[in-house]
């Protein structure tokens, strides 16, 4: 999960990463580049959802919400390819902190409901 939470970030806090010498991604290869790689990383993040529920490890419930909340998490990844604005970096970075207790919560519920 680490990319597509801490890269948005990175974006958001790109000019203080650069003048701290910090390699970040942003600073690194860019905000495009930094954006696609967020995405992809996003949707490998909803395959490794899906392959939790194909295994048997995870229920419905968890398929359920959890896709619901990655497609989202989705959605927030590819608005940012299209406007690498700060403001919606920002924005991404505060939803995958909601997205990572949600989908905890969802596996320990989906667990207990079992």
């Amino acid at each position: 999960m680490d990319p597509p939470h801490f890269w948005p970030l990175a974006i958001f806090r790109r000019s203080e990463y650069q003048l701290a010498g910090i390699p970040m991604l942003p600073v690194t290869h860019g905000n495009k580049f930094t954006s696609n790689m967020i995405i992809f990383y996003t949707i490998m993040l909803f395959c490794g959802i899906l392959f939790t529920w194909v295994v048997g490890m995870t229920g419905q419930l968890f398929i359920i919400f959890g896709s619901i909340l990655s497609l989202i998490f989705l959605i927030f990844s590819i608005l940012l390819r299209i406007n690498t604005s700060f403001i919606l970096a920002k924005i991404t970075f505060i939803y995958s902190i909601i997205y990572l207790f949600c989908i905890f919560a969802l596996l320990f519920l989906d667990k207990f409901l079992q």
